[in-house]
């Protein structure tokens, strides 16, 4: 396993979800599955359980998906790369599992959003509910949430590549156009040159660095407002007055 790859790891190691976090136990082994709370001047507490256990789901499947991805050992040889002939047999393998980690790390972010709405009582409908539009909005205006605008620019910020063990900038947006072009035209992995599209193939790793570099920053974000949301439970009683 090469540096690159060694330290992305190391970043991804210290992505950890606490599956018992929203548990409320009432005895060892035993705890309340779900409620339907008459209280609804606030948060509530299993709504956001709801949400919070897709997200710990989620996140074993996009570290399976890394782990799986880097086994493969893509090239971090630059030299190595043909941009135009088909990709060798390993990183096939690993463009699949990649691949799998973008459609999912999406899924997060919106996860993300459904926290965050929950949270705030913003009563944005769930099924219409997008990360990128519900953070563009609710980072505007008066009533503005630092936190959703701490999100936006990062949607926004401007590509800088640096050293292979350093973090970039612009990886949402790249990620971004990258699954657009698998969902909405053709394979970003196949190069073509056609009145369709005009595109080289991208090095495996690069994708899996840019990709892997957007799940551990989505994740740091979700982390932040799970501290607030237990920040506000310890203060207060999820049972309200009985």
């Amino acid at each position: 396993m090469g540096k690159s790859l060694e330290w992305l790891k190391e970043q991804v190691d210290q992505v950890v979800f606490d599956d018992k976090l929203f548990r409320v136990y009432v005895s060892d082994d035993k705890y309340i599955f779900g409620a339907h709370l008459a209280n609804d001047k606030g948060p509530n507490y299993f709504s956001l359980s709801t949400i919070y256990d897709s997200i710990v789901m989620l996140n074993k499947y996009i570290r399976m998906s890394f782990d799986l991805a880097a086994q493969c050992e893509p090239t971090e040889n630059l030299l190595e790369h043909d941009m135009i002939g088909k990709p060798p047999a390993n990183e096939v393998v690993a463009i699949y599992y990649i691949e799998n980690m973008i459609f999912r790390i999406e899924t997060l972010w919106d996860l993300l959003a459904q926290l965050c709405n929950e949270f705030w009582l913003t009563r944005f409908p769930i099924e219409k509910l997008y990360a990128e539009n519900f953070f563009h909005n609710l980072q505007q205006g008066q009533n503005a949430k630092v936190f959703a605008k701490e999100i936006y620019q990062y949607f926004k910020e401007e590509e800088e590549l640096k050293d292979d063990t350093e973090f970039w900038k612009g990886n949402y947006k790249y990620i971004k156009e990258y699954r657009n072009k698998m969902t909405h035209r053709n394979s970003p992995s196949i190069a073509t040159m056609s009145n369709f599209d005009f595109f080289f193939r991208p090095p495996t790793m690069f994708v899996l660095k840019r990709a892997t570099e957007v799940y551990i920053k989505v994740s740091e974000f979700i982390k932040e407002i799970l501290d607030e949301i237990k920040e506000y439970f310890s203060n207060n009683n999820i049972f309200g007055d009985r």
